[in-house]
């Protein structure tokens, strides 16, 4: 799977047109409803871990459970996006999740202080959203403290978190919601591929075997589906099968 994602990466960069960084996919509502339910059911808290390989669309189904509006309902606007790409260690945390809440550091005062005071002090739900958790969690040099922030915030009693991470299991000791099952995300399903794939190439028809092979070889992975339905959009079908080919014999 990571393999074909490396080889449709080096067929886009092969292309001489840019691709349009806006189109999205997002994955069947069923994953969607099913973390609405647990954000907003009866208890006060949720802990989701949606988790997968790069590229299969985990940030992209992050957002789309933000912006749904059960959820911004109950939390209202104590829902934060936070990417922690740019984190590696549980200070570098501390420090983004102050930003992404809007909270500033009086000289001389602790930011984890700071930190830990607005989350026992609120009154109202929280959302926190920690994307690309994998980095502060593998790069670190300090695991347990990684570890201990992340398990001391799923301890407040007001909070919910929805994490993304490039794994097979939640971080820590902590018991995740893994979203889509206990193998975490699933890769989309051939027909919803297939429609994603006629809508961001703004195909009217195509030859439902061709394409359908085409899919298969990257794994019906949304990134790979976005990068060569966008690819459609100047080739056709037959010329990106066969310049796909062509990329798989010259990395081979």
């Amino acid at each position: 799977m990571v393999a074909n994602l490396s080889l449709i990466k080096n067929l886009a960069g092969s292309f001489e047109s840019p691709l349009s960084q806006n189109a999205t996919i997002t994955y069947e509502e069923g994953l969607v409803a099913e973390a609405v339910h647990e954000l907003t059911g009866k208890s006060k808290q949720a802990h989701i871990a949606i988790l997968g390989v790069g590229g299969i669309g985990k940030t992209a189904l992050a957002l789309h459970i933000m912006k749904n509006k059960a959820v911004m309902d109950k939390f209202k606007d104590k829902s934060y996006f936070m990417p922690c790409e740019i984190c590696s260690d549980a200070s570098s945390l501390i420090q983004g999740m102050l930003q992404a809440l809007g909270l500033s550091v009086t000289e001389g005062h602790d930011p984890y202080k700071t930190f830990q005071n607005y989350l026992w002090l609120s009154q109202d739900p929280i959302l926190l959203v920690l994307d690309n958790f994998e980095t502060p969690w593998n790069t670190s040099g300090d695991q347990t403290a990684v570890q201990n922030l992340i398990e001391w915030i799923c301890d407040q009693e007001l909070v919910s978190v929805v994490l993304t991470m490039r794994a097979t299991d939640g971080p820590g000791s902590h018991r995740w919601y893994k979203l889509g099952g206990h193998s975490g995300l699933p890769t989309l399903d051939l027909e919803p591929a297939r429609q994603a794939f006629m809508l961001i190439s703004n195909s009217q028809s195509e030859n439902i075997e061709s394409l359908d092979w085409l899919l298969k070889e990257v794994d019906c992975m949304p990134l790979a589906i976005l990068i060569i339905a966008q690819l459609k959009r100047h080739l056709s079908l037959n010329t990106l099968m066969k310049r796909w080919n062509e990329q798989k014999d010259k990395d081979a």
